[in-house]
């Protein structure tokens, strides 16, 4: 349902361009947990995901696939180096609730129609408003995270 909330024990993928991954450890670095122009769009801001639970009843290679099926319709290109980031919620939750800052975060299944494509798995990451955007990157680029090939092969 839109607006549910995502618990524990969901995963969650960030789309990460070849520029925002380390060229020393191949892993997000804090520039690919950054606003992005659709990031702002939302009403408060929030960071796109991708709720691979949404996709009940699959397997993790055919819930992955199927974000890459709404990756290839709604960008213009998907480059061989790009990786999708898959990130624990319970691993998030615990490395913002262990951190100095300590926000206060929700993530929330946000669907998005439009008439070029659908992407029912979107959600949001949202923040207290007074947490700093790029405080929040360092502490997601922190998180452990698995990497997968964001091009459909």
């Amino acid at each position: 349902m839109i607006h549910d909330k995502i618990s524990p024990g969901n995963t969650i993928s960030r789309y990460c361009g070849r520029q925002t991954l380390s060229e020393e450890t191949g892993y997000p670095t804090a520039d690919a947990y950054k606003f992005s122009g659709t990031d702002r769009k939302h009403t408060p801001p929030s960071l796109s995901f991708n709720w691979l639970e949404y996709f009940k009843g699959k397997k993790r290679a055919e819930q992955i696939d199927e974000i890459r099926t709404i990756l290839n319709k709604k960008m213009s290109r998907i480059g061989t180096q790009a990786r999708l980031a898959l990130l624990a919620v319970e691993e998030i939750h615990q490395g913002f609730k262990n951190s100095q800052e300590n926000p206060n975060i929700d993530l929330q299944h946000l669907p998005v129609e439009t008439p070029e494509w659908n992407d029912p798995s979107h959600c949001g990451l949202f923040w207290d408003i007074d947490q700093d955007e790029d405080v929040m990157a360092a502490l997601l680029a922190q998180i452990p995270c698995n990497l997968v090939p964001a091009k459909k092969e």
